[in-house]
């Protein structure tokens, strides 16, 4: 999913389709205005993205590193680290380890770590570290749309769009039963 794919979704549901027009590369009804708006939906996006990872659902990568005398320092992980979920080896032996300030401290030379991490600010084509399973592009459209009406002094369209955004939101956080026990009578 792209930031394109969720700024589209936003101006579906408020009815702009000169943004889906400007997105679909349809330029010639388009004002300077609506390039300003897209401008500023991508910065939007990227607030809501940024706060669902770090609070919420965390985006999650794995990487097959080596260690370097015992040491895997967090800057060759490539994303700004906010915590280190498991190391293991190939063969999905958990391994362990320990976390510093500025490395994980283990005794194997190989190895997968599997960690959450802070998104970097995406450009509108970039695609994002949530997959539409994990995460529909509708959810963060409600987070994006409420931050807009906020911005632009809506109020009431920000407190809407806001109980949408923190219900689908709570609605992805629950754990999901996937037996419920039948009831039996005595």
């Amino acid at each position: 999913m792209q930031i394109k794919d969720i700024i589209k979704m936003a101006a579906l549901m408020i009815n702009r389709k000169e943004i889906i027009d400007y997105l679909d590369g349809n330029v010639q009804n388009v004002g300077v205005e609506t390039s300003t708006q897209v401008d500023s939906m991508v910065g939007l996006a990227n607030l809501v993205i940024n706060e669902l990872a770090t609070t919420y659902i965390p985006m999650i990568k794995t990487k097959s590193i080596s260690s370097v005398g015992g040491k895997i320092y967090y800057s060759r992980l490539e994303d700004k680290i906010l915590k280190i979920r498991s190391v293991y080896l190939k063969d999905g032996t958990s391994v362990n380890f320990t976390q510093m300030p500025e490395y994980i401290l283990l005794n194997h030379v190989t190895v997968d770590v599997e960690y959450e991490y802070s998104p970097p600010t995406y450009s509108i084509d970039q695609e994002i570290g949530y997959m539409e399973k994990d995460v529909p592009a509708r959810v963060i459209a409600y987070g994006l749309l409420a931050e807009l009406a906020i911005s632009e002094g809506r109020l009431d369209d920000a407190v809407a769009f806001h109980k949408r955004y923190a219900a689908s939101v709570e609605l992805l956080c629950l754990p999901k039963n996937s037996k419920i026990k039948q009831r039996s009578w005595v």
